[in-house]
């Protein structure tokens, strides 16, 4: 079963591999205007050989990385990512943000982090965007004028429930929030041939044979989601072939540990 850290840092690195959103450079000092010579667009300048990296986001932002051409990067802080605890690192011109303690950076709009540089900004440009949510899914972006990066959700999509378990599973049932939860299927559940049901944000998965999940740990089922949110469970209830609720603990959201203590 991984742990808390591996399951967070899988997270992280899906965001690596997904194209995102839009993003604005605006200068620190002002928006005087510059001519990408391989983007005709205006990029803003700035003296002090800063950029801001603006974001405007309907969804919580888990992490983002993106190149910066035309210039060269010394290094990256401030603005939304380091009021939210953000780890900004930079290298080779790309600019990776994250949490380790799976903190995020809210829906709004400002400041994503403000870019150093070694000489004049040239012809800035973002590049090779990627942003993702807590669930470790990319979101949608799109650039424009090399400047501004707009995020959403990527629309539909799914989460694995995981569990751990020392006793056998004949029942399950939990809410889940922070999303719209459309369907599950797979896992574990499916395997040992149970019905699983969804409705108002509620799963519930038994059979209908009186078949058991036998002790082990993996996925448990497979929420299919109305699109990309912080997905939690809540109100769980686990039961063993008797009818007996096992004693199950809730961890970081998604992860299910059930003892028959």
């Amino acid at each position: 079963m991984p742990s808390r850290s591996e399951v967070r840092i899988t997270q992280i690195q899906k965001f690596f591999l997904v194209p995102l959103a839009t993003v604005v450079l605006c200068s620190v000092t002002g928006c005087d205007r510059k001519t990408n010579q391989n983007n005709p667009s205006p990029i803003p300048e700035d003296d002090n050989r800063q950029i801001s990296v603006q974001y405007i986001s309907d969804i919580p932002i888990a992490g983002f990385q993106f190149e910066v051409t035309g210039v060269d990067v010394t290094g990256a802080g401030g603005g939304a990512a380091e009021n939210a605890g953000f780890t900004v690192q930079t290298g080779n011109n790309t600019v990776l943000g994250f949490s380790f303690a799976g903190d995020t950076i809210p829906a709004g709009s400002g400041t994503l982090t403000l870019v150093e540089l070694d000489g004049p900004e040239g012809n800035a440009c973002l590049n090779d965007v990627v942003v993702s949510d807590s669930n470790g899914i990319a979101l949608e972006i799109s650039v424009a004028n090399c400047s501004t990066i707009n995020i959403s959700s990527a629309g539909p999509t799914s989460v694995d429930v995981l569990y751990d378990t020392a006793t056998p599973i004949a029942g399950f049932q939990f809410d889940v929030t922070g999303v719209d939860v459309t369907g599950a299927s797979g896992g574990a559940a499916e395997t040992a041939g149970f019905t699983v049901q969804t409705g108002n944000n509620t799963v519930l998965g038994f059979s209908f044979t009186g078949a058991t999940i036998p002790e082990s740990s993996g996925t448990l089922t497979a929420l299919e989601l109305e699109a990309g949110g912080n997905a939690c469970l809540t109100d769980v209830v686990i039961s063993d072939s008797l009818g007996n609720a096992l004693t199950t603990e809730v961890e970081d959201c998604l992860l299910l540990i059930i003892s028959n203590e």
